[in-house]
């Protein structure tokens, strides 16, 4: 039972926390249900692979019960980001490049690859946030 309990414990830690800290967080508002989710995951995933030190923090808002919403807005203090779910609202398919606690740029479905990474070197690169 202990041991069920600790393994159930160590998978949600290491699927919910990131293992280092990251240069940049790429904070999207997700869905199971979401089209643009599906259509922004591959190409976000893909080009992520491309940077050492980025991180994806997709926040799940398929149950919209408040508990869920309360738990993901929990989540996006972890990075400082918690002022800007506010300001993405629902939006699913969407997502802010997060920057030490500051909005840098933004990603969405019908980006390429190309894109989202030019927004994130511009991110990782600049000494002042974007606007939101």
């Amino acid at each position: 039972m202990m041991k069920t309990l600790l393994a159930a414990l160590t998978l949600f830690v290491a699927t919910t926390l990131p293992a280092k800290a990251a240069d940049a967080t790429i904070m999207v508002m997700w869905a199971e249900w979401c089209t643009p989710c599906k259509i922004l995951d591959p190409v976000l995933d893909s080009t992520v692979k491309d940077y050492d030190n980025v991180e994806i923090l997709r926040l799940d808002f398929t149950d919209l019960s408040f508990e869920n919403i309360k738990a993901q807005v929990t989540r996006a203090e972890a990075i400082k980001a918690e002022d800007y779910v506010p300001i993405v609202g629902l939006k699913t398919g969407y997502g802010l490049i997060i920057v030490d606690g500051e909005n840098r740029g933004r990603v969405s479905a019908g980006m390429t690859a190309d894109i989202i990474k030019l927004s994130l070197d511009n991110a990782l690169a600049q000494d002042i946030p974007i606007a939101p």
